[in-house]
């Protein structure tokens, strides 16, 4: 896997790597974070469970990675994500349409 190489490479190339992936200044530490964030979110979905309405701290899973993927230089996965929460919201809003409230008081993707 690519994030073990990073991490067996020398702090000096994990920088200048950071520096190219990420729009502003980004430590490895906060790379461990954003990353493990990331993880955990592919890791739910791999598995079919529930995304929405999950909170990670005080902040709620979505927005995490919505938040994580603006920072990317890269900025295709980041849209694809906006494109994809409209539809996400609405296939689960069939399911669990007494959410609806919820979801929008508390899912802000575009603020």
């Amino acid at each position: 896997m690519a994030t073990n190489y990073f991490f067996l490479m020398p702090i000096k190339y994990q920088k200048q790597v950071l520096a190219r992936v990420f729009k502003s200044h980004i430590t490895l530490r906060e790379f461990e974070k954003w990353l493990e964030t990331i993880r955990y979110f592919r890791r739910r979905a791999a598995h079919n469970y529930r995304l929405l309405g999950i909170k990670v701290g005080r902040k709620f899973l979505y927005q995490k990675v919505v938040d994580n993927l603006s920072l990317l230089q890269n900025p295709e996965p980041y849209g694809l994500l906006m494109v994809k929460i409209p539809q996400v919201t609405a296939n689960y809003l069939k399911k669990y349409p007494h959410d609806e409230d919820f979801l929008s008081k508390n899912l802000k993707f575009n603020d």
